[in-house]
């Protein structure tokens, strides 16, 4: 008698087609802004809902936009979007060292990439030590 609870129905299921696979570009691109998300700290903003910009009073009593709060432990939403630029525009750069090193290229092309990654490095070093400065105006960067 129970058995029949039990029993699974003849269902006649066709195998999904698993031939098809995301270009590695898409799948490169999807796991950049993934990061760039993660990083940029959109799980804080969702949570705490900060606005997009802060004001604070300037000369005269009127209200000027600040760009960086002031507190150690918050973030505005542009902020946060920037300083994970910062770190994906890093990322980006030693991924396209990687690959620079390992496609076969020419050799004109492999100096272009390795060039613009380095760049790219450079500039988000630079930048994100501009970010922390502003942020915390006693941060002196040990490097560089």
């Amino acid at each position: 008698m129970i058995e029949s609870y039990f029993r699974v129905p003849p269902i006649k299921l066709k195998q999904p087609d698993l031939s098809w696979r995301p270009e590695m570009w898409l799948v490169q691109a999807g796991l950049l802004f993934a990061f760039w998300l993660i990083t940029s700290g959109i799980v804080y903003d969702m949570i705490n809902e900060p606005p997009a910009v802060g004001t604070t009073d300037g000369p005269g009593g009127r209200k000027v936009p600040q760009g960086v709060m002031d507190r150690m432990q918050g973030q505005y939403f542009i902020e946060g979007l920037t300083g994970g630029f910062y770190y994906t525009m890093g990322g980006s750069g030693c991924i396209l060292a990687h690959y620079s090193l390992t496609a076969p290229w020419a050799l004109k092309k492999r100096s272009i990439a390795l060039g613009t990654a380095f760049a790219l490095v450079i500039l988000a070093k630079f930048g994100t030590n501009m970010f922390w400065s502003i942020k915390m105006p006693g941060y002196r960067p040990t490097m560089f």
